[in-house]
């Protein structure tokens, strides 16, 4: 079945659609935990009791302020690994060659490395108010669709080229 898919370029497309549709999912979901969570930390950080928190996040409601702030992380963690998930489950129906698969987990890891190292130039008595904005940035690009875009739109143009090659030598 799973070479059937990777051979049939209409049901590529198919599910490279379907994969579109799964990492925006995420990210909206994403993005709603994340702006409800952060209004919350400026109303408690501020005392304001203003901002109501939806239903579906009242969990949070009663948490204090490090307790929410320092979970940011581990949601995270959670966001991106989703994202890397829903990439390799693409990519292994996608596409033929496991090196792809490597690939694919090498550029997410390696921002993220980058962005933890970036995050942490203050201990190395570096000012890093903007080593850390450039932090947030790169951590936005492993919890956003734009390496998958970016590794799935190299990976088919190495497929054309490689059967360019075949062509070629046939």
């Amino acid at each position: 079945m799973l070479h059937y898919i990777q051979q049939n370029t209409l049901l590529k497309y198919a599910l490279l659609g379907v994969c579109f549709v799964v990492l925006f999912f995420v990210g909206y979901i994403r993005d709603y935990v994340f702006v409800n969570i952060n209004y919350e930390l400026i109303d408690i950080y501020y005392k304001r009791n203003e901002w109501q928190m939806p239903a579906n996040l009242s969990y949070f409601e009663h948490w204090d302020y490090a307790r929410l702030y320092y979970f940011k992380y581990t949601l995270t963690a959670l966001f991106v690994f989703l994202y890397l998930g829903v990439s390799l489950a693409s990519v292994t129906l996608l596409f033929k060659p496991k090196k792809y698969l490597l690939y694919t987990a090498i550029a997410y890891l390696t921002v993220v490395v980058v962005a933890y190292a970036l995050n942490n130039t203050h201990l190395l008595g570096i000012d890093g108010r903007q080593a850390y904005l450039f932090s947030r940035e790169l951590m936005g690009f492993v919890q956003s669709p734009f390496i998958f875009i970016v590794l799935i739109s190299v990976f088919f143009l190495a497929e054309k080229q490689e059967l360019l090659v075949s062509v070629n030598k046939a």
